[in-house]
């Protein structure tokens, strides 16, 4: 039983409330008549065997026991809780039950409701312009191209002129925007961490169950007052693996380094970076506080997933008249309905081709099957960092789903040697049931989001419909300086997908991760023979490739996993994904990146086989069954790049079995090959189930070895390590290279 508290005690007569039903089916929609506080009932209920006379009296008599106890609910032999409540009491107002009884007497009036956020304009259908064929710069401050290397803002300068010169710095904020209304935390109890299929000891793992939150937007949201597309419900919640996707910041305060008043501030957008480097925001203003030099949002900052406060955080403002002061800039007044543009150009405008694009979809095949696009270029659409975007899974990262072509429910597309260039968001998105379609020898330059983008649906932990990405090949493309604006971006995400194959393709010169996977949903898919370079130039952590699993699906294409049918929803499926492989890539690490193939919290069943990897090693955080072996490691963690102090293997648990790192050409410059929270060079306290070392060779300058208290390789060994492995003396760089080459043969 639960109690509802209030200041002064109860008399001790209940009334019974026989119209009112808390149905105990678990809810499936976000506005659904019952919340999951029935099933919390359920668990806290009488030990009656059943009597429900019984247990009512004993709710009966605990409550009146209990100061301020006004209300409980009991389940009666028909499955369904029964509310009891004060005679004097018409209504339990307890926020916890979305269902109340309609009882006789007239309840109160409900509160009053909370003002109504001045949230601003929807945003501008128009918000790009290109002249003969190049995108124009939005009148902003600082001055800078956001395409050009002068507009980027690197996390760590590798190469002179780089940096965030033309960037500000905040100076903190206060308030926050109005958050979303909590509906319901969808959680499931099964954990793959204890499979009986499988051999780890998750008991004490994390990232073992499914559990998720919906939000309903807030009242008047201009954005999020629709559905999102591509979804199986039609209301316009969302869901969340972390907070409130629209809690954010509600102003940046720019201290001394504005000194303009703006006419209309309304028009102007905020880009901005996570705090923590971890992707990038966009804000519409709502207006300017001179007196506290505070720039307002009405929304915004739903671009990445998790959210922070604004500290020091780089950004530039866009789209104010008083901004406009430099060749190529332009600005758009939609309430005076007015375009300003200084031209940087000496031909006419009259002779030119000017184009202001309304749409940012291109092509849309949904349902479609067997189309070819071949040799069409694909350009000048608007930019999308404004519309909606939605947490897919429990990753890090936020997606729109749309693109400059949008593959939805289609099999058998065919697009080749076709250029997606300065389109305004992704270049194509993969949605839902989107299979064996080919994406093959094309152009990405200059996208505003990433370059292409996979996306499913799941029915909350129930991902066995055929709602998701599956059997794609994308190979040959040329996928570069991407994330022109979002800055949670990649050549390839994936979320909510499977078996699919990303292969063969030149990826470099974006803002984060070059390759990102949300979640490990069934696995089954390739990443092979690509060359990923020059990548997690504007954030921090990642590398080429990245990764996160922290919560399990229920799927059909999944590896057996033990556990009955009666507790998979009655589903003939699986909570264990297929081994996913990444194998023959180039991967060279720089800028802020940390490791080259990055699993983070909770990835798992990997094989990560004959890479060539460059100043960056495996990483395995949170998740078994991962493999990193017969690679050609290059310098992992030396000090003149972000991935100082992580090495040739980076194990960040204690827990999680079934990891090996074996067979690999490991080459350092201090014989530090390993990266793992050991307390002592002991058998009892290296797990050989966790750390499984065997067959390397390592390489260091007078064949050097340490990796924390074991610090020589004998005693390594002794503690059952690196069992057939060796140290042997730098070589030639000539000898590496032709390991490289030898490995992606």
């Amino acid at each position: 039983s639960y109690a509802q508290e209030s200041a002064a005690p109860p008399p001790p007569a209940f009334t019974r409330f026989v119209n009112h039903c808390m149905n105990r089916q678990p809810c499936t929609d976000a506005h659904c008549d019952c919340a999951d506080a029935p099933d919390q009932l359920a668990e806290h209920g009488c030990n009656t065997n059943g009597n429900f006379k019984d247990c009512v009296a004993i709710a009966m008599e605990a409550c009146t026991k209990t100061s301020g106890c006004l209300s409980f609910a009991v389940m009666n032999d028909g499955n369904n809780f029964e509310l009891f409540a004060l005679n004097n009491h018409s209504s339990v107002p307890n926020s916890d039950w979305t269902s109340y009884a309609q009882v006789s007497a007239t309840p109160p009036p409900p509160p009053p409701a909370p003002p109504t956020h001045a949230w601003g304009p929807p945003p501008a259908l128009w918000n790009t312009l290109h002249v003969n064929g190049i995108r124009q710069v939005r009148a902003r401050f600082p001055n800078a191209n956001p395409q050009h290397a002068d507009g980027l803002c690197f996390s760590k300068a590798n190469l002179p002129g780089e940096g965030c010169d033309n960037w500000l710095s905040a100076h903190g904020s206060s308030g926050s925007l109005p958050g979303s209304a909590k509906g319901f935390r969808l959680q499931y109890g099964l954990n793959r961490n204890v499979a009986p299929a499988t051999r780890n000891d998750g008991s004490k793992g994390s990232y073992g169950t499914f559990q998720y939150t919906i939000y309903d937007p807030p009242q008047g949201h201009p954005v999020y007052n629709k559905p999102l597309p591509d979804r199986t419900w039609t209301n316009n919640s969302y869901f969340s693996f972390w907070g409130d996707l629209l809690s954010r910041p509600a102003n940046v305060n720019y201290g001394s380094d504005i000194n303009k008043t703006y006419r209309v501030p309304e028009t102007g957008v905020v880009h901005m970076f996570h705090s923590g480097l971890w992707g990038g925001w966009q804000y519409q203003m709502a207006g300017q506080d001179t007196s506290q030099n505070a720039l307002l949002f009405g929304y915004g900052g739903y671009q990445e997933a998790r959210g922070s406060g604004i500290k020091s955080n780089h950004y530039y403002v866009e789209n104010l008249l008083e901004e406009l002061d430099a060749p190529g800039e332009w600005y758009h007044d939609p309430t005076a309905a007015k375009i300003y543009f200084w031209p940087n150009t000496t031909a006419p405008l009259e002779t030119s081709e000017v184009v202001a694009p309304t749409l940012s979809a291109i092509a849309r095949l949904e349902g479609a099957s067997n189309v070819a696009f071949v040799g069409i270029t694909f350009t000048e659409t608007r930019a999308t960092f404004l519309d909606q975007y939605e947490v897919p899974s429990g990753g890090d990262w936020s997606v729109h789903r749309g693109a400059a072509m949008e593959i939805v429910d289609s099999a058998g597309i065919t697009v080749t040697n076709c250029s997606f260039n300065q389109v305004g968001g992704n270049g194509i998105l993969l949605s839902n049931d989107a299979s064996n379609n080919t994406i093959s020898h094309n152009e990405f330059v200059y996208t505003g989001d990433s370059g292409i983008v996979a996306v499913g649906t799941a029915d909350g932990f129930d991902g066995t419909a055929p709602t998701y990405p599956a059997n794609n090949d994308i190979s040959n493309n040329h996928i570069h300086e991407i994330g022109v604006y979002g800055k949670q971006t990649s050549c390839y995400f994936q979320a909510l997908g499977q078996n699919n194959r990303f292969a063969n393709n030149l990826c470099y010169n974006g803002p984060r991760a070059g390759i990102n996977w949300n979640d490990g949903f069934a696995g089954g898919s390739t990443v092979e023979g690509n060359l990923v370079f020059n990548m997690v130039r504007e954030t921090g952590d990642h590398g080429p490739y990245n990764s996160w699993d922290r919560q399990p699906y229920l799927t059909r294409s999944g590896v057996e996993d033990g556990f009955p049918i009666s507790d998979k929803l009655g589903l003939n499926a699986s909570i264990l994904k297929k081994h996913d492989i990444i194998t023959k890539n180039l991967f060279i690490n720089g800028y802020n990146g940390v490791w080259t193939i990055d699993h983070d919290d909770g990835s798992q069943y990997f094989n990560d086989t004959e890479n060539f990897m460059v100043f960056g090693g495996c990483k395995n955080y949170l998740g078994c069954h991962k493999s990193c072996d017969h690679n050609v490691i290059v310098h992992p963690g030396i000090p003149e790049r972000s991935s100082g102090n992580r090495r040739c293997q980076t194990d960040d648990n204690k827990v999680f079995q079934e990891q090996y790192h074996d067979n690999n050409h490991c080459f350092t410059q201090d014989g530090g090959f390993y990266s793992m929270d050991i307390s002592a060079c002991d058998r009892a306290v290296i797990d050989p189930h966790v750390y499984q070392t065997f067959n390397n060779t390592l390489y260091a300058p007078a064949s050097a070895f340490s990796n924390g208290p074991c610090n020589t390789f004998a005693k390594w060994q002794a503690a059952g390590q690196d069992t057939g492995s060796k140290v042997l003396p730098l070589p030639k760089a000539s000898e590496i290279l032709a390991m490289g080459r030898a490995v992606l043969q």
